[in-house]
């Protein structure tokens, strides 16, 4: 289930029972997926191959992270208010506190995140406002927005979000991305 908890302008941020409910066993799939990813491709930095997998055709049999991607979907159809076709790109985003993401952004119509574990002593910083993040939190937002990581109180152990992107009408060059679904 997916509540709305924030609306500004132009960026929405929701809340998903099925992280809080779910989230052991929503880890233990991504114990699962990771090591497998960084085999397959001989790269330990789950979000560097964003462009080479989605993380929801890896997780497609897994109940729970189907909760998870159905939620996405509504946030993402409520968000946009449309029923067009669209197509997303999802990534796993696995970081100690001194690997977190610096200034970057996303050349994508639609950008946004899904907080999943041990996300609450950091912050999502943009040019202009700033999210303080909770597991549990789903943020969607324009993409070709500056933001990175903030790191106010040292944490231990992974933070681990999933980053995606969602594309109206994908150019020739994303129709060759094998990381794009249909939503």
């Amino acid at each position: 289930m997916i509540k709305l908890i924030k609306q500004e302008k132009d960026y929405e941020i929701y809340q998903s029972s099925t992280i809080v409910v779910h989230k052991k066993k929503i880890m233990k799939v991504i114990d699962t997926v990771k090591p497998k990813l960084q085999n397959m491709f001989s790269n330990p930095d789950t979000t560097k191959l964003y462009h080479l997998y989605n993380f929801f055709s890896l997780t497609a049999c897994d109940e729970h992270c189907y909760e998870l991607f159905t939620d996405l979907k509504t946030v993402i159809r409520s968000y946009l208010k449309t029923d067009k076709p669209l197509w997303f790109q999802c990534w796993l985003n696995y970081h100690t506190a001194d690997e977190v993401l610096d200034w970057h952004n996303h050349h994508w119509d639609y950008h946004g995140y899904i907080a999943l574990y041990n996300t609450k002593d950091t912050q999502t910083q943009f040019k202009n406002y700033t999210i303080n993040n909770n597991d549990g939190q789903v943020y969607i937002g324009p993409g070709y927005r500056d933001h990175k990581i903030n790191v106010p109180k040292n944490f231990q152990g992974p933070r681990i979000t999933l980053g995606f992107d969602i594309v109206i009408k994908p150019t020739p060059s994303a129709k060759v991305n094998i990381s794009l679904m249909p939503l």
